[in-house]
């Protein structure tokens, strides 16, 4: 999933650069390369929904050309945990079907997926909302960076 983004900032870019890699080397991404103007880092993912929502992106690369600070990330930690948010209800509800219907109990086959039915719906409201919370947490960061080089 990639998502673009960019802002116009007023100061060096090499300060507007070190204001991004602070901020993510401190949520634990690895810088993979870097030069004065541009560099790429990848994320250790996101696995929660309590993390901070930086780590939605797995690979993020900014540079800077003419004063604006170009953004490329990939969503790949909100992408995976979206997923698990919309297969691991399904599979549950399978597999207690399966179970329960081996041990021939009555409703067997209906009540586990009756149980899991709702999260079929909210599985996929939740990967919707990780990506929007990871965008909005990539976005946060480049207009803050704007404020801080304008400042700095």
């Amino acid at each position: 999933m990639p998502y673009v983004s960019a802002t116009v900032i007023s100061g060096p870019p090499e300060e507007a650069l070190k204001v991004v890699r602070d901020a993510l080397v401190a949520n634990a991404f690895t810088i993979l390369s870097a030069t004065p103007t541009e560099f790429t880092a990848a994320g250790p993912g996101l696995t929660s929904s309590r993390q901070n929502s930086l780590l939605g992106a797995s690979k993020v690369s900014l540079r800077v050309e003419n004063s604006v600070l170009h953004l490329q990330a990939e969503l790949g930690g909100a992408a995976r945990l979206g997923l698990f948010a919309t297969l691991f209800p399904l599979a549950l509800g399978v597999f207690l079907a399966v179970v329960l219907g081996l041990a021939r109990k009555p409703n067997g086959l209906i009540a586990p997926l009756l149980a899991v039915g709702p999260w079929l719906v909210v599985g996929p409201l939740m990967a919707v909302l990780f990506r929007k919370r990871t965008e909005k947490a990539l976005n946060a960061l480049l207009q803050s960076t704007a404020a801080i080089s304008a400042n700095g």
